[in-house]
């Protein structure tokens, strides 16, 4: 194989952090007592009418937003637009049920929030198809079924009066992402269902930002029913990527951005979707260095041969990245530097002014009491093993399951042709028994 060049060394390096990680519709009011037992409630895919339908993505998939997939797989499907306390205005996407089938929505159907990792968005938990994807599982099963999409990612790039070209729509990390959507996210759910609480199934950056959300607002952890954490992110001291490599400058990068006023990063754009859906469909893509090294999902896949999904990457490079803000990933950067969890760094004078202190302060892990479920596996490059049972010993409700595979990687939780069998179905027996 032909050694890269420095200037895709670069790319690859930028690509490898990305590893990282409708209009609105008459909604049914469902009436559900906190106490009422869970049942499944639900179908297998052998009970359904005999129906033309496919169960493995197609090219035709490439472009298709996530309500129009589920619908196209023969479920049901909503968009909702939800307004954050701070003015944006965010997509959540809703399958409450299949299609082909009568629905009783006035029987409890527990409600459960899947919240995606960085530059990803809710296509995420729908492209593993039929029989394989978690939102589909869940939806078998019984659930109101609820997919976020952060601020600044293909669904989400509006507001109330910030133009999306202007530099200060983008000035937000994952702490606003957990300080302001999530909480109105969670609220306009248990407003339209009825609910008290709902369950939360986040990955990766999902993660970062729930223990924002329940750090800075500890009355959500009466809301939350459970919390399965997916490879969660907080601590990263013991992160083993390229990413280690921007670390030391992290800081001067976001220093850069402000001066030039470009601070959207990754966004899915012509050239990029071109350039995945032709270059890298071809047969021989595997070897295309630009496939290989130039996209971060596919890299990710490729570089998980035990678990690897090769069908599906096509679809995943349809819909990531999605994008996010440059400060997101500075944040990260700043984790992994300081090995603390903690609010952003403005410098010293700005930390002054906006926390009265030279330091951010720390999020206070203790207040986060929702019952939690920590999932990590060995392979994991991002949310090491370390990192995460140090963070399991600061939350006072969590405990920890490792995935039974020596192989199992950071991207395996949504992309893995495996992540049924080893994640998804033990998570979703876990619902259905009340979870103990």
């Amino acid at each position: 194989m032909v050694a890269p060049s420095s200037c895709s060394r670069s790319w690859l390096l930028l690509a490898m952090v990305g590893c990282l990680w409708g209009s609105p519709v008459e909604t049914r009011m469902i009436n559900y007592q906190q106490d009422t037992p869970i049942h499944s409630g639900g179908w297998t895919h052998e009970e359904r009418p005999t129906l033309d339908l496919p169960t493995l993505p197609d090219k035709a998939d490439f472009n298709m937003p996530t309500p129009n997939l589920a619908r196209k797989y023969g479920y049901l499907a909503e968009s909702h637009k939800v307004k954050t306390q701070d003015g944006y205005l965010l997509t959540v996407h809703r399958i409450p049920g299949i299609a082909s089938l009568d629905h009783n929505f006035d029987r409890p159907r527990p409600a459960v929030l899947l919240q995606h990792g960085l530059l990803c968005s809710s296509a995420e938990w729908v492209m593993l198809g039929i029989n394989n994807a978690l939102a589909y599982k869940l939806v078998d099963n019984g659930f109101d079924v609820w997919m976020g999409n952060a601020r600044g990612n293909t669904y989400s790039q509006s507001h109330v009066s910030e133009s999306v070209r202007n530099f200060k729509f983008w000035e937000f990390s994952w702490d606003e992402m957990g300080r302001y959507d999530l909480p109105a996210v969670v609220d306009y759910i248990l407003s339209v269902t009825g609910q008290k609480e709902l369950f939360y199934i986040g990955h990766s950056m999902g993660c970062t930002m729930f223990f924002v959300m329940c750090a800075t607002h500890p009355e959500y952890n009466s809301k939350i029913r459970h919390m399965f954490a997916m490879a969660p992110v907080a601590f990263m001291s013991a992160v083993n990527t390229p990413f280690k490599a921007l670390i030391p400058i992290s800081r001067k990068i976001w220093s850069f951005t402000k001066v030039v006023g470009v601070s959207a990063w990754m966004h899915h754009d012509f050239i990029l979707r071109f350039m995945t859906k032709y270059k890298c469909e071809l047969p021989n893509w595997r070897h295309i260095r630009m496939c290989r090294h130039g996209f971060p999902y596919m890299y990710s896949v490729l570089n998980s041969t035990t678990h690897s999904n090769a069908s599906i990457i096509p679809l995943v490079q349809g819909h990531t990245p999605a994008g996010t803000s440059l400060k997101v990933i500075i944040h990260f950067g700043q984790l992994s530097r300081s090995g603390r969890f903690n609010n952003f760094d403005y410098g010293l004078k700005n930390n002054v002014k906006r926390y009265q202190n030279k330091i951010p302060p720390d999020y206070n892990l203790t207040k986060i009491i929702t019952p939690m479920t920590l999932l990590y596996s060995d392979s994991d490059w991002l949310a090491n093993s370390k990192d995460v049972t140090r963070l399991a010993e600061l939350l006072p409700s969590a405990v920890t399951r490792r995935v039974p595979s020596t192989t199992f990687t950071h991207t395996d939780f949504v992309y893995g042709a495996t992540a049924t069998t080893l994640v998804y179905d033990n998570i979703i027996q876990s619902m259905l028994g009340g979870v103990q």
